[in-house]
């Protein structure tokens, strides 16, 4: 236990206590040792109050509960301590106390005016004393009447090695209860009235807005048909390209390692073109896209250059597989001065409006029909049948005295990205060919 301090000659405050109705009266030997409780260091065994509460809890070796006083300060709320002993191992005395306070108030239910019951505490301290909170917590004494009507109910609780019982008083002003149950019934009606009102907005609202939802659910199902369907033509398509690729590749392939890697890398420009196409949500890539080094071989020796345009993704994918049968035939041969060939790529648009006309050049410079190695069938039909026809235009290839030339011309139409609904319309007319 802590030291006692030394008496205090200041006792204004506890003769207030002493004379508190609330908690019975205090003891006036006792008055300044009961300021003393609130201050630092102080020692709690000479408490009327805890003293008995603390030789208990270490008599008995569990927790202890005291009886109704002021918490914190003489005038604060009040409440019940809670002594816990602390017990060593191995020892039966207890070392200490750990205690908690509890402030009644909130224990009980607050009488308000609108409460069906008046909730009382038995004050243990005397036989007719009971202890009320009134609607702003504040607890008050006072003592139970002899004459007046009995609890409805007694309920009793064990808390703290005691039993503390509850006294439920039923409430008895009839005026003030039929003002309340008339505020009840007109607040009913009320909301009864509101609540029908609400429903027959709500169902004019709900077919208002289900009509709308049924209007937006059915565009929606025709634009998702619209974009399975054309997801399914560009698979299909995909998948035709692929199977064009392989068997074509390995027909024509005398040696098996050569036809190995050219299957690997048309493969990969194809998965390069369907990425590109992917970021875009399938709108168009940049034709300076389709010539990365991820998809085309050397791309570090092509010059490239041209206008910026967005290609279409049906444009997009025959151009790739173009790109890479170049590039991919421009490093199997040497130039005329033993080096790799210098090569150019450039395109231009001639023309404007529906008459627009897409150019491209492939140019390999210091190379002859001698030097560079021969295109394969399979580069020979994509160069001259499929990538053409792709884009309803014509192609030619052919050496000149130190060059190896490819040249591809279509229309602007079949070439740029345009709206879905430009390219569905476009799709479904006939292919403009270039006479």
């Amino acid at each position: 236990m802590t030291t006692t301090p030394q008496p205090s000659e200041n006792t204004g405050g506890d003769e207030k206590l002493a004379a508190d109705p609330d908690f019975g009266q205090v003891q006036p030997d006792i008055i300044t040792y009961t300021t003393l409780l609130y201050i630092a260091g102080r020692s709690l065994d000479r408490s009327p109050v805890l003293g008995p509460m603390l030789a208990r809890a270490m008599a008995e070796g569990k927790p202890v509960a005291s009886d109704p006083v002021p918490l914190l300060h003489p005038k604060g709320p009040a409440g019940l301590v809670l002594a816990a002993p602390v017990l060593q191992e191995g020892d039966a005395s207890p070392a200490g106390f750990v205690t908690f306070s509890y402030e009644l108030a909130p224990l009980m239910l607050t009488n308000d005016d609108l409460s069906l019951f008046s909730v009382v505490l038995k004050d243990p301290r005397s036989d007719d004393g009971e202890l009320i909170a009134d609607d702003r917590g504040d607890v008050t004494a006072r003592t139970a009447s002899q004459d007046g009507p009995a609890p409805s109910m007694i309920r009793t609780v064990t808390f703290g090695g005691r039993d503390w019982s509850l006294g439920y008083y039923a409430k008895t002003n009839a005026i003030k209860r039929a003002q309340q149950t008339a505020a009840i019934v007109a607040a009913i009606g009320i909301a009864l009235t509101s609540i029908v009102c609400g429903l027959f907005g709500y169902v004019a609202y709900s077919n208002l807005r289900l009509r709308r939802e049924i209007d937006v659910r059915i565009g929606f199902e025709r634009r998702l048909t619209a974009v399975i369907d054309e997801l399914n033509h560009r698979v299909k398509n995909i998948l035709a390209v692929i199977q064009s690729i392989v068997t074509r590749t390995l027909r024509h392939g005398s040696d098996i390692d050569v036809a190995r890697e050219l299957l690997i890398g048309r493969i990969h420009a194809m998965s390069n073109v369907v990425s590109l196409l992917s970021e875009s949500q399938w709108q168009g890539v940049q034709l300076k896209g389709l010539f990365e080094s991820r998809a085309i071989p050397h791309a570090d020796r092509i010059a490239v250059s041209g206008p910026d345009i967005d290609v279409s993704a049906r444009a997009a994918q025959s151009l790739s597989l173009l790109f890479f049968e170049l590039a991919s035939h421009s490093d199997e041969g040497l130039s005329l001065v033993g080096k790799h060939p210098n090569i150019k790529a450039h395109w231009e648009v001639t023309g404007e409006g529906p008459d627009a006309i897409f150019h491209f050049r492939w140019e390999e410079s210091n190379t002859s029909a001698a030097t560079r190695r021969a295109d394969s069938d399979f580069g020979i039909i994509l160069l001259d049948r499929v990538a053409p026809e792709a884009l309803g235009g014509t192609a030619k290839r052919y050496f000149t005295d130190a060059s190896y030339v490819y040249e591809l011309t279509a229309p602007m139409e079949t070439v740029v990205d345009m709206t879905a609904r430009d390219r569905t319309e476009a799709l479904a007319a006939p292919v403009k060919r270039l006479s």
